[in-house]
C-alpha cells in the first residue's frame, strides 16, 4: 500500500493517491484532486472561485518486475465545480454548478524502492459526459452554462502528473 502526493497538469493540478498493490504487477489507485480556477463575477469579470475538484478510481499494470519500470494504466474520475460564467451571448452573469465524468489512459515510468515510490505519466482524459445547472430553485439545466464547461475541461484533457509517496 501506498499514499502520495501529485502534482502536474490537465483536469487537476495537484491532489492525494491511496494505492494497493494486489499482485506485483497491478496496482488499484483511489484519488482526489483539485485544479485552481477563478471565473467571472459581477464586478471584475475574474475573482471568484471556480475550483474543481475530481474523485477517482483505477488501475495500473506494471510492465517489468523491477524497481524501475514502465506502466498503463486507466480510470474513472468524477469531477465538479461551482461556474460563474458570463455569457457573451447573452450578456449575463451564470451562476452554477458543473459535473463531469471521464475515462482516462496513461502511460508511465515507476520508480519504487525501498519504501519510496515515484512516478512520470502522460494521461488522457475523454469526457464522456458533462452536466450544469443553474444555483436557482429548481437547479435548472443550462445548456450555455454546460458548453462552456465542457469546453474548459476538453482543453485540460492531456496531462503530465509526478507522484511521490511512500509505500507500506
Amino acid at each position: 500500500m501506498a499514499v502520495e502526493a501529485f502534482g502536474g497538469s490537465g483536469i487537476v493540478n495537484y491532489g492525494l493517491s491511496f494505492s494497493w498493490d494486489v499482485v506485483s504487477t497491478m496496482e488499484f489507485a483511489v484519488r482526489v484532486g483539485q485544479r485552481q480556477m477563478s471565473c467571472a463575477d459581477q464586478n471584475s469579470g475574474t475573482g471568484a472561485d471556480c475550483t474543481r475538484t475530481t474523485w477517482g478510481g483505477g488501475v495500473r499494470w506494471i510492465m517489468v518486475e523491477r524497481e524501475f519500470s514502465p506502466f498503463v494504466g486507466t480510470a474513472f474520475s468524477s469531477t465538479s465545480a461551482p461556474l460563474q460564467i458570463f455569457d457573451q451571448q447573452s450578456g449575463q452573469l451564470l451562476l452554477g454548478h458543473g459535473n463531469a465524468h471521464s475515462l482516462s489512459g496513461s502511460v508511465g515510468l515507476q520508480l519504487a524502492t525501498g519504501y519510496v515510490r515515484l512516478s512520470l505519466e502522460y494521461l488522457y482524459e475523454y469526457l464522456f459526459y458533462t452536466g450544469a445547472q443553474l444555483n436557482d430553485p429548481q437547479h435548472t439545466p443550462s445548456e450555455a452554462l454546460r458548453v462552456i464547461w465542457e469546453d474548459s475541461l476538453k482543453q485540460d484533457r492531456h496531462g503530465i502528473r509526478f507522484q511521490v509517496g511512500v509505500a507500506f
